[in-house]
């Protein structure tokens, strides 16, 4: 014992081990000598056992560790006895022994084992540890035998603890830096399916296992593809193939448990039950299922096989395997990312230059050329842009082409062709879906009718793309690429047209709103030289002037002020207006400055005076009489548009435009010359204000001057000579006089012509 306890001391590997105990302490008969793992499944019972080492001394050369063996509660109630048991267990006879049952009777038979004693090492991570001394013969085992045997395996086991450690740090380090350049390898790659190939092959060999692959998985189709694989002795068998996650129990566990599953025996095991027969045509015999979680959603699943035999997995292997499916998920992660930038930017890049053409087109035409030359890039391909003509419900009515780039590649402006709905269901269905529509072979499609495929079939269409554009003011289009023969399509193609497609509606909308700007600055700047011209008009002539530009659109041949004789509110009429001023197209005055009786005119008479009084054709006109479209006739008027002059609650009048021939007046000429109106009221009743106010300092000024003159004499004759004057000044007449009755006896009999004495008082003056 002591020569043996040296011995074990300085060994360096368990065969070191169990030479010593074969040397000096195992009987002389023995047969073999071997250090065992009993491995258990999760409910605790003996699964399988591991051959860790194995001496014959009649074969010093014979290597059989690393065998695994399949067991059972039936087969081998030695290693269930065993279980945390801490004495031997001696079998004398194998043959005779009713502890066994029948088929480990004819193993042990087999093995020419006729006796046996099996002593507990250790446990190690859970796993037992067994010295396992086999006899040729059946014999009865001495006692001091087993107490041998009993005594050195104690010390043993510390030794095998120390050497399991260091072989598992030793593995550590080393799949750690078998970790370290695969990372290395992964970033070197140039694209995912470069990485996953480099991945799986480096995992397989860091794992040590027979086979290796990766499954990316498809959730919402349930569905399971393998993307990349690598096996040790041969060419991959099932790169590709698909695998159904419907129901696969091994797929829901790693879901739920979000680690990996380690099974030693496929036959075995519950969990892979349902893909039995897949593992077996493979010859799959144990598998380590490893899930890839990115950013908590699992993607996909490493699988490693072992072929060559069973294979109980380590601790360390589950340990390692999970730190490699972080180090992978991440990889595949930021690979994916890097290859979908590279991607966009690519297809940006294409699509800027697209843009940029679209951009500088001035035509739907010019859109389709650009299209065709920076997205489709295919010279037999013709790109359309088609307008849909939709009701109220957004049912498709008609589509008719605007522009289109032949494949012939000449863009020209095509004739115009119109299309019903019941001609072209296809579009309807777009305009349903809002999905993109590929059609690789028109004639071999089931989704279309007889009718639809020889209308393609005149148009030269064999296949296309369609995709729906929509544009926010409502616009509905489709952009149409054609091809004259059959093809199949790929995914970026549609990518690109859809992503082209929200531009281009994008860029038409934007040239909308451009043209919308520019006419809302022109508004706004004829708004402002109008506001600023009437603040700035002296006489209703020049306000008229102001106000003309604004009504360019309706090219009135008009423009007139008409005043009420005295100012109405809401619900009232007024009796009599005065025209007071007008401007014709050229802006030259209208004599007016007449009155006129609101009774004269019928269709003033009837219609209310607050609100816009609006004609587009009087002779067409459903509202107006026969007796008021022969006046208006008569007055060279077929369409007009008088905007009430309101100040507060009271209306002063009308300003109007009138033309001879029929116009269209919508409502914004409506709005924008209404509101202008409202200013030139606020305008004319300023200047009404302040030509009276002129009127009264003017007369007051008159009254005070000539009061003045008055009181400077006191001399009749002076006084009735100044006021002579003054009166001729002030009614602006020739000649002014006035007659006094002379006294009796006075020769004075009147005064006139600005104050000189007559007395010819009777020339009747």
């Amino acid at each position: 014992l002591y020569q043996a306890g040296r011995a074990i001391s300085g060994s360096e590997s368990l065969e070191d081990i169990l030479r010593a105990i074969q040397l000096y302490v195992a009987p002389s008969d023995t047969s073999d000598i071997s250090i065992v793992t009993v491995h258990t499944d999760d409910e605790g019972n003996p699964s399988h056992l591991r051959v860790e080492a194995i001496i014959v001394p009649d074969r010093p050369q014979l290597k059989l560790g690393g065998r695994v063996h399949p067991i059972s509660k039936e087969q081998y109630f030695l290693f269930n006895t065993l279980k945390g048991a801490r004495e031997a267990i001696v079998i004398h006879d194998t043959t005779n022994d009713t502890r066994l049952d029948p088929l480990t009777r004819e193993l042990y038979e087999r093995l020419q084992v006729g006796a046996l004693i099996a002593v507990p090492l250790a446990r190690i991570e859970g796993r037992q540890l067994l010295l396992q001394v086999s006899l040729p013969n059946a014999r009865h085992v001495m006692p001091v035998e087993v107490e041998r045997l009993g005594t050195i395996a104690a010390q043993a086991a510390t030794a095998i603890e120390n050497l399991f450690l260091l072989q598992s740090l030793e593995e550590r380090a080393s799949r750690l830096g078998a970790t370290n350049d695969l990372t290395s390898k992964m970033l070197q790659a140039n694209n995912l399916d470069e990485m996953l190939r480099l991945a799986v092959q480096e995992i397989t060999e860091i794992m040590d296992a027979d086979q290796g692959g990766i499954i990316f998985f498809d959730l919402g189709k349930e569905v399971g593809q393998v993307v990349a694989q690598y096996r040790k002795d041969g060419p991959p068998p099932s790169i590709g193939s698909q695998i159904s996650l419907k129901d696969n129990k091994s797929i829901n566990w790693l879901r739920e448990n979000k680690r990996p599953l380690a099974i030693a025996n496929v036959n075995t095991e519950p969990l892979v039950a349902d893909i039995l027969e897949l593992l077996k045509s493979q010859g799959i015999k144990s598998i380590l299922l490893i899930p890839l979680f990115v950013r908590g959603e699992m993607i996909g699943s490493v699988g490693l096989d072992m072929i060559s035999r069973l294979r109980p997995w380590s601790d360390v292997d589950v340990s390692l395997s999970q730190n490699i499916s972080n180090l992978l998920a991440s990889a595949i992660e930021s690979t994916r990312l890097f290859e979908q930038i590279s991607r966009t930017l690519e297809q940006t890049q294409a699509l800027y230059r697209a843009s940029r053409a679209i951009n500088e087109a001035d035509s739907l035409q010019g859109i389709a050329a650009g299209i065709a030359t920076h997205v489709v890039r295919d010279p037999e391909a013709s790109v359309s842009l088609i307008s849909l003509a939709l009701d109220a419900n957004e049912v498709i009515r008609s589509a008719r082409v605007e522009g289109a780039y032949l494949s012939r590649g000449d863009a020209r402006q095509i004739q115009k062709a119109a299309f019903s709905d019941n001609t072209l269901p296809v579009l309807r269905k777009l305009k349903i879906t809002h999905e993109p529509l590929m059609l690789e072979d028109i004639q071999e499609e089931s989704r279309l009718t007889p009718r639809e495929k020889r209308l393609f079939h005149l148009l030269g269409i064999t296949s296309l793309m369609a995709v729906p554009i929509r544009m926010a003011d409502g616009w509905t289009g489709v952009i149409l690429v054609s091809y004259p023969k059959a093809r199949s399509f790929k995914a970026t193609e549609l990518d690109r047209l859809v992503a082209i497609a929200t531009q281009a509606a994008t860029t038409m909308q934007n040239r909308e709103l451009l043209i919308q700007t520019q006419e809302s600055l022109l508004e706004s700047r004829l708004l402002y030289q109008a506001g600023a011209g009437i603040n700035e008009a002296e006489t209703a002539e020049a306000l008229l002037e102001a106000l003309l530009p604004l009504a360019d659109p309706i090219n009135p041949d008009q423009v007139v002020l008409l005043l009420f004789d005295e100012p109405v509110l809401e619900g009232e009429r007024p009796i009599n207006f005065t025209a007071v001023a007008g401007l014709n197209r050229h802006q030259e005055l209208i004599p007016l400055a007449q009155t006129f009786r609101v009774r004269d005119f019928p269709i003033f008479r009837r219609l209310p005076v607050t609100a816009p009084l609006v004609f587009e054709d009087i002779q067409a006109s459903e509202n107006v009489t026969d007796e008021e479209r022969q006046a208006l006739r008569h007055l060279e008027i077929r369409s007009l548009l008088y905007l009430p002059l309101r100040i507060g609650t009271r209306y002063m009048g009308w300003i109007g435009f009138n033309a001879s021939g029929a116009r269209t007046i919508n409502e914004n000429i409506v709005r924008r010359l209404q509101n202008i109106v409202q200013q030139a009221a606020t305008a004319l009743q300023s200047q009404q204000l302040f030509q009276e106010a002129q009127r009264r300092a003017w007369r007051e000024e008159q009254i005070s001057r000539i009061t003045a003159r008055l009181h400077s004499t006191t001399e009749p004759e002076e006084i009735m000579r100044i006021g002579l004057q003054e009166l001729k000044r002030a009614l602006n007449v020739k000649r002014a006089m006035a007659w006094m009755q002379p006294e009796e006896g006075s020769s004075k009999g009147f005064a006139g012509n600005g104050g000189k004495s007559s007395s010819k008082g009777s020339n009747g003056h």
